[in-house]
């Protein structure tokens, strides 16, 4: 089974004085970059596997609160969109999963889950030569795909320039290790492989 509610993200618009803007953008959060001696050196398993044969990057990680940062990576056929997605497989009863995830849709949906639901929660930056190039926060809507054996969550969604090199750092502001027992991915990928 195969089911998706994907969403697109639009850029935010710059400063422009001469043409009309549909909302200013924050300031970009005052954060550090934290070492690549805090990346565990990781082999990707089953990388024919998908989305693994897709992804730019593909680590395990712990939902704890607290950051974790990917290696660099090449942005190198062509510039496009790219998701920051989590990956979930499904040892929960999957009404719950869906709640701590943050990915059920609807008042009939949420009326089942607890009143800490979701438990994933984060803010995330996009890091190119050690300068933050886009930000966001974890979207409140679905923003997700289901399978047979996992479940995605989109984090984040932005633009990527061929011939650079990026890192992304996702800050859990909640702690959502309750959820490691579904062995979370950390999910980097271009967008139409991913939906």
């Amino acid at each position: 089974m195969f089911v998706s509610c994907g969403v697109f993200a639009l850029p935010a618009q710059e400063a422009d004085a001469s043409g009309p803007r549909l909302h200013s953008r924050p300031q970009a959060p005052n954060e550090q970059l934290l070492p690549p001696s805090s990346v565990a050196p990781f082999v990707v398993p089953n990388p024919k596997k998908y989305p693994q044969k897709y992804a730019a990057v593909y680590m395990p990680i712990s939902l704890a609160s607290g950051r974790v940062r990917t290696p660099e990576f090449p942005v190198e056929k062509h510039s496009e969109w790219y998701d920051i997605m989590l990956q979930f497989e499904k040892p929960l009863p999957f009404r719950q999963m869906r709640c701590m995830v943050g990915v059920a849709s609807g008042p009939w949906e949420k009326a089942y889950c607890e009143e800490d639901d979701p438990i994933v929660r984060a803010e995330w930056t996009v890091w190119e030569n050690g300068r933050i190039v886009e930000w966001g926060s974890i979207p409140d809507n679905c923003g997700c795909k289901f399978t047979n054996d996992n479940i995605f969550k989109q984090v984040g969604s932005f633009p990527l320039e061929a011939g650079k090199k990026y890192v992304v750092q996702v800050h859990f502001t909640k702690d959502g290790s309750p959820l490691n027992v579904a062995n979370p991915q950390l999910i980097v990928i271009p967008h139409q492989d991913m939906w």
